[in-house]
């Protein structure tokens, strides 16, 4: 699974930044890396409503940590010296797989 390199950031202003049709607030989705021709700028998504695109970002952004735990969580599970429930270890099951688009 491939998608623009992180962190992403709710754009400061834009093109589309301002209002909707239904007069919501709307904000586009950035992501900025530096390269030796400078600094760019890839619009990831645009026209969301400013409460969902902060949402998507700090979700985006944390997604690699959050797998990251989850797998030493399942990695170092040891039932018999650090028994975690069932239900723990089957819904970190289903969160990483959930993640990872399976």
């Amino acid at each position: 699974m491939t998608h623009t390199k992180t962190p992403w950031q709710v754009a400061a202003q834009g093109k589309i930044e301002g209002l909707n049709f239904a007069g919501c607030r709307v904000k586009s989705i950035v992501q900025h890396s530096d390269s030796a021709a400078g600094s760019i700028t890839t619009t990831v998504a645009e026209i969301i409503g400013e409460d969902d695109a902060a949402h998507i970002v700090r979700c985006v952004n944390s997604h690699d940590a959050l797998v990251a735990a989850l797998e030493l969580v399942l990695e170092y599970h040891v039932p018999k010296i650090n028994p975690l429930s069932d239900a723990a270890i089957l819904s970190a099951r289903a969160a990483l797989a959930l993640a990872r688009g399976e």
